[in-house]
């Protein structure tokens, strides 16, 4: 008789080692000092997971929070074209 596994009980929610990096591997991963890392998790603007006393973050979270404060510079923002008074 063959086996079968059923994966697609698993929780695409489920947290990993693989998917939850430290500190240091978030700030670098955004660009941004490791006290302004600290600061955007202080104001709630990014989530993290506390594992005991360890701080972890899921960089595809974190990078999903942040989309929601992107500001597009005025050249690339659509500017409806002025009506010709002819």
């Amino acid at each position: 008789m063959k086996k079968t596994t059923n994966t697609s009980s698993v929780s695409s929610n489920n947290k990993t080692p693989e998917t939850l990096v430290s500190g240091s591997k978030m700030a670098s991963a955004i660009s941004v000092s490791a006290k302004t890392l600290q600061r955007l998790r202080k104001d709630g603007m990014i989530g993290f997971y506390r594992i005991g006393r360890t701080i972890r973050y899921d960089v595809t979270e974190v990078m999903e929070a942040l989309a929601d404060y992107h500001v597009m510079s005025r050249s690339q923002q659509v500017r409806p074209k002025a009506a010709s008074t002819r």
